[in-house]
């Protein structure tokens, strides 16, 4: 009898997976053996004045932040001592490293939602990012999706 859907699926996300850190299990959607490069379209919004969406903290800052967000870590460091839930396996995040990141395109605005009573308004930020993924060349997964 042929393996189920679900067995499928287990199978393939073990085989593309990386086991990493602290009993994590990554899964990141673009690897570099997929030759994919990424490009991020990033809506940046933000309760600061209008001309001074970069109070705290400039917008090199805030980038590199973000970069490190879609990315799966490089070491313990940058998980501390989490350890995944139940329903975190797989761990998906968007990119293998940061260095796929071959494109950025960042509009910043203010953003007109009232704050709620937990945040810091002047610290807190929206955003909204749209994520392109490009193949480079033909990789190892062509012959399973193309």
């Amino acid at each position: 009898m042929p393996p189920s859907r679900e067995e499928v699926i287990r199978i393939g996300i073990k085989h593309f997976a990386d086991t990493h850190l602290n009993g994590f299990t990554f899964l990141p959607l673009a690897k570099e053996r997929f030759f994919l490069r990424c490009s991020l379209d990033v809506l940046f919004l933000s309760r600061e004045k209008p001309g001074k969406v970069f109070m705290h903290g400039d917008i090199d800052d805030r980038l590199e932040t973000l970069f490190h967000a879609v990315k799966m870590p490089g070491c313990g460091q940058e998980i501390g001592g989490q350890t995944p839930a139940q329903d975190e396996d797989p761990f998906y995040v968007r990119l293998q490293d940061d260095a796929m990141i071959a494109d950025v395109s960042v509009t910043t605005d203010r953003l007109l939602e009232a704050p709620s009573e937990h945040e810091y308004t002047r610290e807190y930020a929206v955003l909204v990012m749209n994520v392109k993924l490009q193949a480079t060349q033909r990789g190892e997964w062509w012959h399973v999706f193309g």
